[in-house]
């Protein structure tokens, strides 16, 4: 499951099971932080240059969003940087005009393109969304070293789960073989390629303990986006 799971309430209505207690985590498999790149014409090479321009600048900073959770982490930045970004959908013309807030890596379409555009040299990695630096990405700083005392930490996770009245010893088995695989070096490489960072705890109650907490952070930050994020979300998709 990806961390969007346990955010279900607050993105539908109605929603007939709860995304926490009605499943049994098994494996925990990694994280995957969201990252900040620009077009390399925009007049900032940094962060606290982009976070400057903005505020010189107001409304002349555009961000790509591809769904609500990338729209309330946006907000998120632009909040902590005390700045007003306009969000356009995310698509192809946001290479070209906006700065584009998305996950490190991504198998979709638009993403695979836009990786292509930043290995060619259109595109400059401005930070990323962990608390410290990746290892894999050593030399782009965090959000979090642009805005002090902020402690900006935004990241989606995947996991492994099954029905609430999984027997233990089922759930001691699957994690035994799970953890087995996701401590293999092929697999560690496999998981940093896609942007993942294997995870330093792999246990059910790692997986249980990051599902409440993304939950809560993540809720709050989506509540308090509220009714005007989502007015931005409906305006992007019908744009």
């Amino acid at each position: 499951m990806p961390g969007t799971h346990v955010l279900t309430p607050f993105l539908v209505q109605k929603v007939p099971y709860d995304p926490i207690s009605d499943f049994m985590p098994v494996a925990m498999l990694g994280a995957q932080p969201y990252m900040i790149v620009s077009n390399v014409k925009q007049p900032f090479a940094t962060l606290p240059e982009l976070i400057a321009y903005a505020r010189a600048e107001p409304g002349k900073v555009a961000i790509g969003v591809s769904d609500s959770v990338t729209l309330v982490v946006a907000n998120a930045f632009a909040t902590a940087a005390r700045i007003d970004l306009n969000h356009h959908r995310l698509q192809r013309r946001a290479v070209r005009r906006t700065t584009i807030f998305s996950a490190t890596r991504s198998r979709s379409r638009w993403l695979r393109r836009c990786d292509a555009v930043r290995e060619g040299g259109r595109l400059r990695a401005l930070a990323v969304s962990t608390p410290t630096r990746l290892p894999f990405l050593p030399d782009i700083p965090t959000i979090a070293e642009a805005i002090p005392g902020s402690n900006f930490d935004v990241q989606t996770w995947y996991a492994i789960a099954g029905p609430a009245n999984l027997p233990p010893a089922v759930v001691e088995r699957l994690h035994a073989d799970i953890a087995r695989v996701v401590a293999d070096p092929d697999m560690s490489k496999r998981l940093i390629d896609l942007g993942i960072v294997p995870p330093s705890d792999t246990k059910p109650e790692a997986a249980l303990a990051t599902m409440k907490s993304y939950q809560q952070r993540m809720g709050k930050l989506m509540q308090a986006a509220g009714r005007q994020a989502r007015m931005k979300l409906s305006s992007l998709e019908s744009a």
